[in-house]
């Protein structure tokens, strides 16, 4: 058996602990999967591992990099299919006249007399998946719990053992609105 992907394997983790859930032992698990028990192992020692980690600020960056950049990813995608969908097209039946081809009296049956072809609820859909993948990245430096009135301790996502600063929600309302504002015109200009 060959290599596993980085995807694969997470996906056997998550059935892993559902079965340890379920009571089943790692002989059962290894039948159920199809592993051989070595894997089954090796994988009940890692979910362990993840249980008891106690991540240093230096891995917790590191990780929060990983997930910003597979966010990034996500959102360029998403941009990429709402700027598709967000202008109508000319119909390719018609060419825009919107009368059918054969009988000039009657609407194209393809645009509905139209002459374009409208995806705005997909533009929708993507512009919401944006948006999505920008709460995900106000997330990873806490700006999602920002409540009015309240301040918002930026220092602590990057290191421990500095002294952290407090920024009103005004402020942490402007950083936040200038990091999205940063990389959406990064994402505009890619």
């Amino acid at each position: 058996m060959g290599n596993i992907t980085d995807y694969e394997r997470v996906i056997r983790l998550h059935k892993i602990d559902e079965l340890n859930g379920e009571g089943k032992t790692d002989g059962q698990i290894s039948e159920e999967l199809g592993m051989s028990i070595m894997a089954v192992k090796r994988s009940q020692g890692y979910l362990k591992n993840l249980k008891i980690a106690n991540l240093t600020p230096v891995e917790l960056a590191e990780k929060r990099m990983e997930l910003w950049l597979r966010l990034d990813k996500a959102e360029i995608e998403a941009v990429a299919l709402f700027d598709r969908y967000k202008t109508p097209t000319t119909c390719k039946i018609c060419g825009g006249s919107g009368h059918d081809r054969k009988n000039k009296e009657a609407p194209c049956y393809n645009c509905r007399g139209e002459g374009e072809i409208d995806k705005a609820t997909k533009a929708v859909l993507f512009h919401k998946q944006w948006v999505d993948v920008i709460r995900e990245k106000a997330k990873i430096y806490g700006f999602d719990s920002v409540k009015s009135g309240n301040t918002v301790n930026i220092n602590q996502l990057y290191t421990s053992d500095t002294i952290p600063e407090k920024y009103s929600t005004r402020v942490a309302e402007k950083i936040r609105s200038a990091i999205i504002e940063d990389h959406e015109k990064k994402v505009q200009d890619a």
